[in-house]
């Protein structure tokens, strides 16, 4: 999905809202210091920018929520996150006037 959002927004980089580092990394935590080692290394490889949770995608993420009844929590941080790096997204500027 990130990909994805990358691709539509015509940039060659690949952006994660920190909540979605935060699960990733939950699992090689329990595994040791090395597991998160190895998370780590693949995040900088392939250049992934881990954007901070701001104030303004905390309000965008609740909007998108109430648009849609089956959008979660963590999915709507994607896309608000999205929303904060290209407004104008086709990801996430549906039902906008």
């Amino acid at each position: 999905m990130l990909a994805r959002i990358a691709h539509t927004l015509g940039t060659p980089r690949l952006v994660a809202p920190a909540s979605v580092y935060a699960e990733i990394v939950v699992g090689p935590y329990r595994a040791g210091p090395e597991a998160v080692s190895e998370v780590e290394a693949f995040i900088s490889n392939f250049g992934i920018q881990i954007e901070p949770i701001s104030a303004s995608i905390a309000r965008i993420a609740p909007r998108l929520r109430s648009e849609r009844n089956t959008l979660r929590l963590p999915d709507a941080l994607i896309f608000a996150c999205a929303d904060e790096i290209e407004p104008s997204s086709p990801a996430t500027s549906h039902g906008r006037s």
